[in-house]
């Protein structure tokens, strides 16, 4: 028998009964042994003879006091410490479960699903650790337990309780290092003296890549040559070992390699956030443009542009076009995208980025009109005259620049025109080093904000301050997915929503205080149940956090009280405090056309369309070459029977963007509502075409079939959906809409009701109101629908049909 397993025995037999070692290596050897007073197995575990001898008892024995007090699901807690004789040793509870060290042993690697559940298991433990001020500083898999599908982390405390209680200045001057070579971060091979959670993280992005990998990012080495390619060595890309992990988490688990602590995730807690709702090994990257080469397809040339313009301003009723219109113009503002004079293409979205957060400062200013960032990009790389852009976009001054960067230096000219005449009324020009990049951004936005100021009468309201995506600490790298992020959602598809999701996820791991980005995260999640890529309940509840997040950071985040008052309208069905919220965002920001536009849609799901419109051609007013806007009037429109106005527009659309898919589906539902069957079915496979999936598409497809005769084909859309319901998000409405085509009524109103439990925002913006709904108005269950929405008088149709 062993001579330490003799001594524990002899020593400890009165509160133990110690049977044998199961383990260990390292700082400790491991036991297992029952409690005698409790009959409880635990682990008695014994820090190595030269760990004992370095390290005050009493003072470890009050450290492991100070680590047992971590209560945490994914923690396996400390319960003791003790010596007798020349053994010291601490206990806790046997767990029965493999460590990860075994699984991987046996598999060689985990599923994908697998290792993004330990990772993100793992670092909750460590954020909770973290916030009591305790770094593990030996994260393993051998410390990692696997029970019941979740991770349990072992030895939380003990290092801390080891370097605390350490009779010498540092452990490593007596030859001994805290930490295990394979999973030391580089500032634990160096022994430095600043050592912090960031180091636990370096330690998890190597578990994580083994995880996935299966192999440690540096293998076949001596302890020694480990610790020096900790410091010296990139690891091989992570797609190198396993290609399909997705970018998302590849680019977590290498930025949490980062040599620099600074270079890593701020906090264990992003991980959290970062993993807890990963599309796994599914999604494929929408393959976006580089921000630097982005040519929006769409947009054709500017002159053909003002044919959907136009459109917009037709459908609007007079009043638009009164004096109080040359008003409002003569206050507008257009901020063209900054030209990149660097000679290099990589540091266009350099310039992008610039002119965002100038559209986004100069938009405070009370008083202005700014024109959205969608038509203003119309005019990017175009050396069009700023009196087409005034007449084009209905401003009266244009803001336009250049941006030039050499090296560490950084150049930006600026200018202010009156567009009505070309004449320039302000112009600057900033030498700063890039560190000073967002800096500039404020004093332009202060220049430009005092000189419009004086000439119409306004006063900027905080126009120069700092903005969530302007933070003096934001990456720059991080900046360049912020603007992917955004790119991907105005696509809005269920695709690029997905992409958009991940691209703001990278942005707040690698910057955790960059507001806007969460932000960003909250308008993703607040839209994803309308395309079928979340559940109604899961998105509210993300969207509630991200816009949390957002609001602690930057309380005047337009974005997030955007987010909040569509999921507070749409989900938690509070819809005063919903209305208060965006007005409350439009007291922000007055030309946040988000708000405008979601605002518009609540008053359209309250069946309040005359203010629903109104709200949307002010919306328009600020971008009349967005997409997305003019589908969402077009829907307005159907709703409404303004069919005539409503096919110029999507008709204008679809010449424009022949592959916005979104416009081809609003343009299936009037050919449906026009009672043209066989128009919408063309309209809905020409949508799935271009988004294939798409749920209300399917279902558009299947009403045209049923409603052109093939019963049993649409009957089949019908079981396929109901199928892939069991799998995926699949809105109830969906079902709503093809039994109301299929003529089945009853079982039509079951699921709109089913619909309204299960918070399926759908049902009142994108079914409910539909002409090709009429069947369904007559019949006793819709009234009570229509008194469990709250909604008490539905006037569609007061005019004759506008065909």
């Amino acid at each position: 028998m062993d001579a330490l397993l003799q001594q524990l025995q002899r020593a400890l037999s009165d509160r133990y009964d110690v049977d044998r070692e199961i383990g260990g290596g390292g700082m400790s050897r491991v036991f297992h042994a029952v409690e005698r007073e409790l009959g409880r197995e635990v682990v008695i575990k014994v820090l190595a003879p030269e760990l004992a001898s370095a390290v005050s008892a009493e003072r470890f024995r009050r450290e492991i006091q100070v680590g047992a007090q971590l209560h945490h699901p994914h923690i396996v807690p400390l319960l003791t410490a003790g010596e007798t004789g020349d053994i010291l040793f601490y206990t806790m509870p046997f767990v029965r479960g493999d460590t990860l060290r075994a699984l991987l042993a046996r598999d060689g690697r985990m599923s994908i699903d697998g290792a993004a559940r330990v990772l993100r298991d793992v670092a909750a433990a460590l954020a909770h650790a973290h916030r009591a001020g305790i770094v593990h500083r030996d994260i393993k898999p051998d410390n990692i337990f696997l029970v019941d599908g979740e991770a349990q982390v072992a030895d939380f405390g003990v290092a801390k309780a080891i370097s605390a209680a350490s009779r010498t200045t540092t452990l490593t001057g007596i030859g001994i290092a805290l930490g295990t070579p394979a999973y030391m971060a580089p500032e634990q091979v160096t022994g430095a003296d600043d050592i912090d959670h960031r180091a636990d993280l370096y330690s998890l992005g190597v578990v994580a890549y083994e995880t996935l990998a299966g192999r440690r990012p540096f293998v076949d080495r001596s302890p020694q040559s480990l610790m020096a390619a900790h410091i010296t060595t990139a690891p091989d890309p992570l797609e190198q070992h396993r290609p399909d992990v997705p970018e998302l988490l590849r680019d977590l688990v290498m930025a949490m390699l980062a040599k620099e602590p600074s270079g890593r995730p701020r906090d264990a807690q992003v991980i959290v956030q970062a993993t807890g709702d990963l599309s796994i090994g599914t999604t494929r990257p929408l393959p976006l443009p580089r921000i630097h080469a982005r040519r929006r397809r769409w947009l054709a040339p500017v002159g053909t542009l003002v044919v959907l313009a136009a459109a917009a301003v037709i459908a609007a009723p007079p009043w638009l076009r009164s004096s109080a219109e040359s008003e409002a113009r003569a206050r507008a503002v257009a901020v063209l995208p900054l030209r990149n004079i660097s000679g290099d293409s990589a540091d266009e979205y350099f310039a992008d980025g610039m002119t965002e957060e100038l559209i986004n400062a100069v938009s405070r200013i009370e008083g202005v009109r700014v024109s959205a960032r969608t038509s203003a990009f119309a005019f990017k790389d175009r050396n069009t005259d700023v009196r087409d852009v005034a007449r084009q976009l209905g401003v009266s001054y244009v803001v336009e620049g250049s941006v030039r960067r050499a090296g560490q230096r950084l150049r930006v000219t600026a200018r202010l025109l009156d567009a009505r005449n070309g004449y320039q009324l302000w112009s600057a020009d900033y030498n700063r080093a890039m560190s000073d990049v967002f800096a500039v951004q404020d004093d332009i936005a202060r220049a430009v904000a005092q000189e419009l100021g004086s000439r119409i009468g306004s006063t900027a309201s905080d126009a120069g301050a700092k903005s969530g995506a302007a933070a003096d600490s934001l990456q720059l790298e991080a900046y360049d997915n912020y603007l992917k992020g955004r790119y991907a959602w105005n696509a809005r598809t269920r695709a690029s929503l997905l992409q958009a999701e991940r691209y703001f996820r990278r942005v707040v791991a690698m910057d955790p205080t960059f507001a806007a980005g969460w932000g960003g995260l909250a308008e993703v999640y607040v839209v994803m149940p309308f395309f079928g890529a979340m559940a109604p309940d899961s998105a509210w509840s993300r969207t509630r956090s991200a816009a949390s997040r957002a609001l602690a950071l930057d309380s005047t985040r337009v974005e997030a009280y955007t987010a909040l008052a569509y999921g507070i309208s749409n989900y938690a069905r509070e819809y005063e405090q919903g209305e208060a919220y965006f007005k409350r965002a439009l007291a922000i920001n007055t030309n946040y056309v988000p708000a405008r536009q979601w605002f518009a849609e609540y008053l359209f799901s309250r069946a309040r369309f005359d203010e629903s419109q109104r709200m949307m051609v002010e919306a328009l007013r600020l971008d009349p070459l967005s997409r997305i806007l003019v589908t969402v009037y077009g829907r307005s429109l159907i709703a409404t029977r303004g069919y005539r106005r409503a096919d110029s527009l999507l008709r204008d659309l679809i010449t424009l963007d022949p592959a916005f898919a979104v416009g081809h589906l609003w343009s299936s539902a009037l050919h449906l509502s026009r009672d043209d069957a066989r128009a919408a079915l063309v309209a809905a496979e020409r949508t799935l075409d271009l988004a294939p999936g798409l749920w209300m598409a399917e279902a558009m497809r299947g009403c045209a079939l049923a409603r052109s005769g093939a019963r049993e084909r649409a009957l089949q859309v019908n079981r396929e959906l109901l199928r892939r319901m069991r799998s995926e998000y699949i809105p109830p409405s969906t079902f709503g809409m093809l039994y109301t085509c299929l003529d089945d009524r009853d079982e039509a109103l079951r699921w709109l009701h089913r619909s309204f439990d299960e918070l399926d925002p759908n049902l009142a913006e994108n079914v409910i109101f539909m002409p090709f709904m009429d069947p369904l108005r007559t019949h006793p269950e819709y009234a009570r629908l229509m008194r469990r929405m709250e909604i008490a008088d539905v006037k569609l149709g007061r005019a004759p049909p506008d065909r």
